[in-house]
């Protein structure tokens, strides 16, 4: 898995209500794919212009 790899699958995944649940972890040589691909997805969302929220919030919302 690369970044670029990363950003294409969560990219690809984007639709009206989707969660994009990402795992911060190291390939064991330094390397935190998701952390480096965060930023790289949320400018690709907003530009498409989805809203990022945090999902505690959203759960703790009253209807």
């Amino acid at each position: 898995m690369s970044v670029e790899k990363a950003v294409k699958r969560a990219v690809d995944a984007f639709t009206p209500g989707a969660i994009i649940q990402m795992h911060v972890g190291s390939s064991g040589d330094g390397v935190v794919l998701d952390a480096d691909a965060l930023p790289l997805i949320i400018d690709a969302a907003q530009a498409d212009g989805y809203e990022i929220i945090d999902l505690r919030g959203f759960l703790t919302e009253e209807a």
